[in-house]
């Protein structure tokens, strides 16, 4: 018996960072259990032959050129299924995502959702595009989003419960801080300047409790640099909870996000090209909208 459920369908190039990413947009779509999720892991084609699928979509799509990454199995199965979004993460699936939105738009209204920088590729192939670029934020299918979508759907985990994990009382004003690191195309500046914004944000709250992260490719020098600041500033209180991932230190960065208050330095980041289920089960998920992680 066909199961009644539309499938929301994770295509992986079988890299774990980009799985992760993948996983965090399907829960936050499948909040309700409404869908079934089933895995399409794809070909890699060679180097060349990738190229030069890339250049031709330049001009056109043609869906023949699934085979490259679809097994005609894998493909024929797809025919029988109601597939409501396809979803993947990194640039070895971005071909693949837009060829197959092509393809099964024919016979259903599938959505497409990619977590990649477009490398050259079309937004206009994509429904949406969620990018860590905050100048990207105002373009048509991008959705700015500065921390990685499986670190935000921490989906079972309440505020409250967040809270007792850390220590921390229901009244307390919380705000969380997250840095990151250096990209290809973008910088999260010096500690000077970060350590600007935090004392910034220490004086306009002075009794909000700081839960601030790095992560595990944030420099030590930053880190070290960043805390001498934060020192001789007098910017951290003893009820703050700092952790310098760099260093060895750990946290659980799901209590950080989930048990923070509601702030944001951020312009509104809905976009009209997004389902409204997708924008529904977006934003109940986003607990917390925090400060920007690059500057």
């Amino acid at each position: 018996m066909q199961n009644s459920k539309s499938t929301i369908l994770a295509l992986t190039d079988g890299k774990a960072g980009h799985e992760t990413q993948t996983q965090g947009i399907v829960q936050l779509l499948n909040q309700q259990q409404q869908y079934q999720v089933e895995w399409l892991k794809l070909k890699l084609p060679s180097k060349w032959q990738y190229r030069i699928l890339k250049w031709l979509m330049k001009f056109s799509a043609n869906t023949a050129w699934l085979n490259a990454f679809l097994t005609p199995e894998q493909l024929d199965d797809l025919k029988y299924k109601n597939v409501a979004y396809i979803v993947s993460a990194g640039g070895n699936t971005l071909l693949a995502n837009a060829l197959l939105k092509k393809e099964l738009v024919k016979s259903n209204p599938v959505q497409n959702i990619v977590a990649s920088s477009l490398r050259g590729i079309k937004p206009d192939y994509f429904d949406v595009v969620f990018t860590i670029h905050a100048t990207q934020a105002e373009l048509d299918h991008y959705l700015y989003y500065p921390i990685a979508p499986n670190k935000m759907s921490a989906l079972s985990l309440t505020k409250t419960q967040a809270r007792s994990h850390l220590g921390l009382d229901d009244a307390d004003q919380v705000i969380t801080v997250l840095i990151g690191a250096d990209t290809k195309t973008v910088s999260i500046g010096s500690a000077t300047r970060w350590g600007v914004m935090l004392s910034k944000i220490r004086e306009d709250n002075p009794h909000a409790k700081i839960l601030c992260s790095t992560s595990r490719r944030t420099p030590v020098i930053f880190e070290q640099e960043l805390a001498q600041y934060c020192q001789q500033n007098g910017i951290f209180t003893v009820d703050d909870q700092i952790t310098w991932v760099a260093q060895g230190q750990q946290c659980d960065i799901k209590d950080y996000i989930c048990a923070a208050d509601c702030k944001s330095s951020e312009k509104d980041w809905s976009r009209n090209t997004v389902k409204p289920s997708f924008k529904h089960n977006w934003n109940q998920s986003r607990q917390v909208i925090r400060l920007p992680v690059q500057l």
